[in-house]
C-alpha cells in the first residue's frame, strides 16, 4: 500500500509541476489523501472517496505545453 500511495503522491507532484495551480491540486486531493492515510483503506479511498476521480480531473485539467 505504501508503494501505491507513493505513486499517487508522485503523480500529484507531476501534475502540480505541469502548469496547474498548486492550490487546485491541493484542494482536490487533500480530503481523499487524508482519508487514505487516517480513516480508511487505500483501495476504498481510491474508489469511493474520490482519490481516483481527483487524479483524473487534475490530469485532464493540465495546461498543454506547446
Amino acid at each position: 500500500y505504501s508503494v501505491i500511495l507513493g505513486v499517487i503522491i508522485k503523480q500529484l507532484n507531476v501534475i502540480g509541476n505541469s502548469g496547474i495551480p498548486m492550490w487546485m491540486a491541493i484542494a482536490m486531493s487533500m480530503g481523499p489523501l487524508r482519508t487514505a492515510v487516517m480513516d480508511s483503506d487505500l483501495l476504498t479511498a481510491i474508489l469511493s472517496h474520490g482519490l481516483l476521480l481527483s487524479l483524473v480531473i487534475l490530469t485532464l485539467h493540465r495546461a498543454k505545453k506547446i
